[in-house]
């Protein structure tokens, strides 16, 4: 008889463990947000909740067209929509959640309209008249008030409502922990997934030069120390010769003393200077003087185990 009953007990012990894992790391859907939200905020202000939107990565052009490849670089797989009119009727105030890949690339998302001043609301928010911007777990929520007609207080609160729900923890991308902390403007530090987002941030020719992509991300920030201003890029890519691939790439475009290791003065005037540590790829850009890339260059170290 003990034979079986161990063989149950360690059938308990791992159907227990099994659910305890499950609790621990629930899912949050669109459908859940869009069940917590009122029919009515700030004290008069109304919706009709069969008028939500609700999109997927093909009709999201239909609704921001000209601003979907944004969210769609950050994995977007859906976007709720909710509008509430002013008691008035001159007035409306819009609510869009969208789900993106991860908490990183939430993050990522959250610091391409950097804007604002901070409000404890979600993972993190900024609000600026008529207009809030949030994050929290996988979600990206932004809520506008045309004509402002809404306080910013009446923001935060729907806002808060609206992420109520949301069980995901948010989180930092490794990669950005990265960056040097001497001299960072912590206004400019971004983290971007695609090649259209990393020239708006740093042109880069107009073309995929880096090779960016789901699964190739870059993290950057600006400099300003004693030494000079600079640009630093970092990218991890899933394989050593992606990023040898993209140091060839940027070589090709800078003279000779490039390839020596040192900065190159690009054709606007500023220098440069690349390099490929296994899978990473450490681009310093738009330095006003060689010891600043230097140095830039020397506090950044090669990944630990691959990180990304």
């Amino acid at each position: 008889m003990r034979g079986p009953a161990v063989v149950l007990l360690a059938m308990v012990v791992i159907g227990a463990a099994a659910c305890a894992r499950r609790q621990a790391t629930p899912s949050t859907t669109l459908e859940t947000i869009r069940a917590g939200l009122p029919a009515e905020v700030g004290g008069g202000w109304s919706a009709s909740p069969g008028d939500d939107g609700l999109y997927d990565t093909e009709s999201i052009y239909g609704y921001i067209d000209g601003h979907a490849e944004v969210y769609l670089a950050y994995g977007m797989t859906g976007c709720l929509s909710r509008r509430w009119v002013a008691p008035d009727g001159r007035g409306e105030l819009v609510l869009d959640v969208f789900r993106l890949g991860s908490p990183e690339d939430a993050w990522g998302a959250f610091r391409h309209d950097a804007d604002g001043e901070p409000v404890e609301v979600g993972d993190e928010g900024r609000v600026r008249p008529g207009w809030l911007s949030a994050r929290k777990g996988p979600f990206l929520l932004s809520l506008w008030a045309d004509s402002g007609a809404a306080e910013s207080e009446m923001l935060v609160a729907v806002a808060g409502n609206a992420l109520a729900g949301i069980t995901e923890a948010g989180a930092t991308p490794r990669l950005v922990t990265a960056l040097p902390a001497p001299g960072r403007d912590e206004a400019s530090v971004r983290f971007v997934r695609g090649s259209v987002l990393l020239s708006a941030e740093l042109p880069l020719a107009g073309d995929d030069l880096l090779g960016l992509g789901r699964d190739a991300a870059a993290a950057l920030a600006h400099y300003h120390r004693p030494s000079g201003d600079a640009v630093l890029v970092l990218v991890d890519y899933p394989k050593p010769d992606r990023a040898a691939a993209a140091r060839d790439a940027v070589l090709a475009r800078l003279p000779p003393q490039a390839q020596e290791g040192g900065p190159a003065v690009a054709e606007d005037g500023t220098l440069w200077a690349v390099r490929s540590d296994g899978s990473r790829l450490v681009l310093v850009a738009a330095a006003t003087a060689p010891a600043v890339a230097a140095e830039l260059m020397a506090e950044t170290a090669p990944p630990a185990g691959g990180s990304r």
